[in-house]
């Protein structure tokens, strides 16, 4: 939305920005203020948000601890006592696993779905802005950018009310396994929907009601495909409290990162 609204703004705000720069350079002044926020808001993250490092003790391991000491004598369930987070324990946790103990079936399927999801993702969200620019005889729609930032602001509104209020209740009604199916099989729509909306606009006109009715449906098909990041990040919890084992968890998060990168 900034994007488009600030984009040529020698000819939408010709009082204020009237020097040839901004004619030269018409996306500056999008990028400066783009920019100056992920610059503000770094700055506050460095100023006011503190480092922690506590050590970190599965909670499963306390609840096994006070089963155990319910049942064991007292000196028995004092050597079993949650001494996880002790200085040598807790530097054994800290110590990173080596790659080959990773390469597991478990976390290889947990990684290659979510490349999968993420190259899905990119790839629909860089030709989004593509399609929507680009002329009607090569496939677009030749939207004007102050459009196409209405148009993708809309969809960042949504997703973002829709993944806040709606995602768990779909997930606790249907299951995360299913629910993650459904997200990443809404990519086979999503990339068939584009040359159908260049057929209508054809047809029916550049922004006639038909091509605003698909355009909806292909927000909803990006947003419903955002709840697989939410799912993947469900499935990754779940295996790795069931591992209880928290440098598992954080070497899991590192390599699925690195391979997205």
């Amino acid at each position: 939305m900034i994007g488009g609204s600030l984009s040529h703004p020698h000819e939408r705000f010709p009082k204020a920005f009237s020097g040839s720069f901004w004619k030269d350079y018409p996306y500056f002044l999008p990028c400066l203020v783009t920019s100056t926020y992920v610059l503000f808001a770094f700055l506050i993250a460095f100023v006011m948000l503190k480092e922690v490092g506590v050590p970190f003790c599965p909670p499963s391991i306390f609840h096994l601890t006070a089963e155990l000491s319910q049942t064991l004598p007292a000196n028995k369930s004092r050597q079993s006592s949650p001494e996880c987070c002790d200085d040598s324990n807790a530097h054994s946790h800290d110590k990173p696993l080596p790659l080959h103990k990773l390469l597991v079936y478990p976390v290889i399927l947990s990684i290659s779905n979510y490349v999968a999801l993420a190259f899905l993702n990119i790839s629909a969200g860089a030709l989004l802005p593509l399609f929507l620019a680009m002329p009607l005889d090569i496939g677009g729609l030749n939207i004007t950018p102050p459009v196409i930032g209405y148009i993708i602001g809309s969809l960042g509104m949504v997703d973002s009310i829709f993944q806040a209020f709606c995602f768990g209740p779909i997930v606790r009604r249907w299951g995360e396994r299913n629910v993650f199916v459904a997200a990443m099989s809404t990519s086979i729509p999503i990339f068939l929907i584009f040359p159908v909306i260049n057929i209508v606009a054809r047809g029916w006109g550049q922004l006639s009601s038909g091509v605003w009715l698909l355009l909806g449906c292909l927000l909803v098909l990006l947003t419903l495909m955002d709840m697989a990041y939410g799912m993947v990040m469900c499935l990754t919890l779940i295996f790795t409290q069931r591992l209880l084992k928290h440098r598992t968890a954080r070497s899991h998060f590192y390599l699925r990162y690195r391979v997205h990168s």
